[in-house]
Order: C-alpha cells, then sequence, then structure tokens
C-alpha cells in the first residue's frame, strides 16, 4: 500500500530517530485535519499500540508529545472509533504518562482522558475505573499551566456527568478540587 499513511506508519516504526520523528509528526498532522481525519485508516494500519509505547517513552518527549498528541486525535472519532483505542491499552498509557514533569505532555494527556470520558458513560465508568478523577484532580492540585485547568477542569467534569451517574464515592475526590477552581480562578472557561 503506498498511501500516505502507510509512509508514515513505516517511518514511525522506522529506528532512524529523525525518518521516526517525522513519521509521528505527519500522522498527528493528518490526524488534526479538521475534515475527515483519516482515523479509521491509522486503526486499521495497527499502529497505536506502538503510539501508546512511544508515548510511555519519557527518553523523548518531542516524539513522546506527538504520539500523545495523536492518540487523542484518534479518541476524538466516533464512539466505535474510541473504543478500538481504548482496546488497545490508551487509558492506561494515559494515566502512566500523567506522571510526567511536562506541561505540553500532561496538557494532551488530560485532553485525551476529556475526549474519552465525555464520549459515553460506559468510557467515562473506564477512565474513573482506571484512576483518572483521582489522576486529574491531583494535576489540577498540584497547580498547572492556565490551558491545563481549562482542560482538566473539562475532563473531570467529563468524568462526573452523564446518566446513570457515577457512583458518589467514585468522583467525590473532584468536588474539593473543582471548590478551588472556583474560589481561585477567574478565567471563565476554567469557571
Amino acid at each position: 500500500d503506498d498511501s500516505p499513511i502507510s509512509s508514515l506508519i513505516e517511518s514511525i516504526e522506522s529506528s532512524d530517530l529523525e525518518k521516526h520523528y517525522y513519521g509521528i509528526v505527519g500522522l498527528r498532522r493528518v490526524l488534526s485535519s479538521e475534515n475527515n481525519p483519516p482515523i479509521n485508516q491509522v486503526l486499521d494500519s495497527g499502529v497505536v499500540p506502538k503510539l501508546i509505547e512511544i508515548m510511555k517513552n519519557s527518553k523523548e518527549p518531542k516524539i513522546q508529545f506527538e504520539a500523545a498528541w495523536s492518540l487523542t486525535n484518534l479518541c476524538s472519532g466516533t464512539s466505535e472509533q474510541t473504543e478500538r483505542v481504548i482496546n488497545c491499552g490508551v487509558i492506561p498509557g494515559f494515566l502512566t504518562t500523567l506522571q510526567s514533569a511536562n506541561p505540553e505532555l500532561i496538557h494532551q494527556i488530560i485532553w485525551g482522558l476529556g475526549n474519552i470520558a465525555g464520549d459515553s458513560t460506559k468510557f467515562r465508568d473506564l477512565v474513573i475505573k482506571e484512576g483518572g478523577v483521582d489522576a486529574i484532580a491531583k494535576v489540577l492540585e498540584d497547580g498547572t499551566a492556565l490551558s491545563s485547568k481549562k482542560n482538566g477542569a473539562w475532563a473531570l467534569s467529563n468524568c462526573c456527568r452523564g446518566k446513570p451517574e457515577p457512583p458518589f464515592h467514585s468522583i467525590s475526590r473532584a468536588i474539593p478540587v473543582f471548590c478551588k477552581l472556583l474560589k481561585d480562578e477567574s478565567d471563565h472557561e476554567v469557571l
């Protein structure tokens, strides 16, 4: 297959670091397209487990960030597409990588978790079960950039909404975080 996606996947799988990096950047750019990003084509390629592995590798922060961004974009498609990414282990991958000190990476991962939790109550419950509420709350409590506060408040609220409602004990950790944001923040998007 000589499609652009195939050549990007080939570059991602390359041992040449520069080729590898540009393959990841190219894939992220293609997935960032507003009109019909080729999510199914990327999912069908089988590259998602490799992207998760790359995202978890802190030795290459730029590549790690690009992989997280691609995964976030893959989790913004249909429920079926998001489920395919979830089935590859993206939630535990996101949560493990959320412990990074890289603010851009944290921002991207919170966005990905928010996409998943906001898709359906089924996926919201998976994010909660894996520890997403605690992880997002911790990032917000530890102080973070305004853009991550916006994403964090949105992602955390996605964990707390929907019918049937999540069990209170599974989301109670979010309440003091929301209270602090309401008290301390002035940005209308965070509020």
